[in-house]
């Protein structure tokens, strides 16, 4: 019994793999337009370094139009950017 659920259940995803189809990595390139925002708050470590922590918000606009990948989607990430004028850093 145990053996027949095994059966039914491989080939049940075997036929769902089939059914699908196949997913290319092009299918899942997004090209587009990002506007970005960065808020947060900087710290002078020493004169002329800088450390800055925050998040960086936006929207990104896919090329493709409507209904493509990552079309009209909002984005919030956190950040920071270590600034070191003296060293060139």
């Amino acid at each position: 019994m145990r053996k027949t659920k095994i059966r039914q259940y491989a080939f049940t995803v075997s036929m769902g793999l089939v059914l699908c189809g196949t997913a290319y990595g092009e299918d899942w390139k997004a090209a587009g337009y990002f506007g970005w925002l960065g808020v947060g708050k900087a710290y002078e470590i020493e004169k002329g370094h800088l450390y800055w922590v925050g998040e960086f918000s936006g929207a990104f606009a896919n090329d493709k139009g409507k209904g493509s990948l990552f079309d009209q989607s909002g984005w919030k990430c956190p950040g920071f950017n270590d600034v070191d004028t003296n060293n060139k850093k």
